[in-house]
């Protein structure tokens, strides 16, 4: 089996079950778009399982959310509830990758989210803060309540011991040029916390272990934006210059609409075709059937031709491949 074919049959899957965010980062690219909560319809999610269920395909990983917090819907527990129940009965992912602010995960929704996340046998939630001060927070992220997401996160993290076997925690801290001298205090603060309350961590860069579903509490470490290449910690990721991005192989993205990209960036769904949006409804809420699709067969011919948009340029994932199993034989 060529590379290129073990890659498409190991996917990682973004569902966006409602966009919007209660913050106004101003790093973060969805502070330019349309801020309003808006929530995926029922009945277009339900399609989506269903044709994932006649399509028979199984995805490594899924992602409920793509553009802001995914906690800003009130109802996103039970989004996850009506997954939870489809992945019972056609098993098609084994884990749940979740990104959050931290403002809106209680000790009650933490609880919740941890046994959604432990009946799949292994789950991921990783709360930015990036931050050590609320003078820095409210700078970076204003809107937030930096002692509310701090007093959530140590909630969590006592939450966390009865699933320290099954769970994934990371602690965040997305590194730009308004912080990056801040991460030393971070660290202490955090590390103070987990030490006090006896649990092992680690201190990572992004991707570098979490993606092994490796079980366990992580300091996780994040360039964004021109700090791409100026984070201290490495990844140690392998490179597939010859494939170039590996999303385009790999992850499916199905927005609120039912939009549908690879690219964890193409936050108006505009990589595929500039002038045309492409939406799950027109392939039948067939996954399957998009994704060996020509417009993507396009795209990954174009990228194996080192032919890229202009949007790659800065990307941190180009080039890299999510684990060795990936490297070429």
């Amino acid at each position: 089996m060529t590379l290129e074919d073990r890659l498409l049959n190991d996917w990682f899957l973004t569902i966006e079950l409602s966009t919007g965010c209660n913050l106004k980062c101003p790093t973060c690219p969805q502070n330019a778009a349309n801020n309003n909560l808006e929530v995926m319809d029922e009945s277009l999610l339900f399609d989506i399982l269903n044709g994932i269920s006649r399509d028979r395909i199984k995805f490594t990983s899924l992602t409920p959310f793509f553009r802001g917090e995914p906690f800003y819907n009130t109802n996103f527990i039970e989004y996850l509830k009506l997954i939870n129940s489809f992945n019972r009965d056609i098993s098609f992912f084994e884990f749940m990758t979740i990104h959050s602010n931290g403002q809106f995960i209680n000790d009650n929704t933490g609880k919740k989210l941890f046994e959604l996340m432990a009946k799949n046998g292994y789950g991921e939630l990783i709360v930015s803060l990036d931050s050590s001060s609320d003078e820095l927070y409210q700078k970076i992220r204003p809107g937030g309540d930096f002692n509310c997401s701090v007093n959530n996160l140590k909630q969590l993290i006592n939450t966390y011991k009865a699933y320290s076997g099954i769970i994934t925690l990371g602690i965040q801290f997305v590194e730009h040029k308004e912080n990056s001298d801040d991460f030393p205090k971070f660290l202490k603060f955090w590390t103070g916390i987990l030490n006090n309350n006896n649990l092992p961590f680690e201190l990572i860069a992004e991707n570098e272990k979490i993606m092994k579903n490796v079980p366990g509490i992580y300091i996780v470490r994040k360039p964004a934006g021109e700090f791409e290449q100026k984070s201290t910690i490495q990844s140690t990721s392998i490179k597939i210059n010859h494939l170039g991005c590996h999303k385009a192989w790999v992850s499916p993205v199905i927005g609120v609409k039912g939009e549908i990209t690879f690219c964890c960036a193409d936050y108006n769904f505009e990589m595929i075709n500039s002038n045309k949006t492409y939406f799950i409804q027109d392939f039948d809420y067939s996954i399957k059937s998009f994704w060996y699709s020509k417009p993507m067969q396009k795209i990954r011919n174009a990228f194996k031709a080192g032919n890229f948009p202009k949007k790659c340029d800065t990307c941190i994932e180009m080039g890299l491949s999510l684990e060795n199993k990936y490297e070429d034989q």
